[in-house]
């Protein structure tokens, strides 16, 4: 009912030209506010019921009926074993490990060589605390520098 009214002032709304203020453009916002608002009670619902149905399986003590509404709620029955026809677990992680590895590597060896060259051609102007040649840093140790950074109000 509160969706379907929603769109049928949506419907209605658009066809009066998408007004920004006016009766339909409060109707309009009016109706999605409510649906949503009930698709998030909707949910919280549900999970406050099998919460609750845990809590009274537990005081109740009946193993059972406890350990059925667990696993309805958090175990799924669809788990993966396979990954690219591989079941052993060493074999999946690393390929897992090839994959990422893969994805984070450099994508144009030339395009970097030429950054690196023009990093050190700039480096070479430096003027500031001198830095040993031996120092590297890579966007792992530039993004934890960034987040230990306190900001000034």
């Amino acid at each position: 009912m509160l969706k379907q009214a929603a769109i049928d002032s949506d419907k209605i709304w658009k066809t009066a030209g998408r007004p920004r203020h006016g009766y339909l453009f409060d109707k309009r916002q009016r109706c999605r506010l409510l649906y949503r608002k009930r698709i998030k009670e909707g949910q919280r619902t549900e999970t406050e019921r099998y919460t609750n149905d845990l809590h009274e399986a537990l005081l109740k003590k009946k193993h059972i009926d406890f350990w059925k509404c667990w696993k309805s709620k958090f175990e799924s029955s669809s788990k993966c074993t396979e990954v690219e026809g591989s079941v052993d677990a060493d074999t999946i992680a690393s390929k897992f490990a090839q994959h990422y590895s893969q994805l984070y590597s450099c994508n144009n060896v030339d395009r970097m060589s030429k950054i690196a060259e023009a990093y050190k051609e700039l480096r070479s102007f430096y003027t500031g605390f001198p830095l040993p040649n031996d120092i590297k840093f890579d966007t792992e140790l530039i993004s934890t520098v960034i987040q230990k950074l306190h900001r000034v109000q």
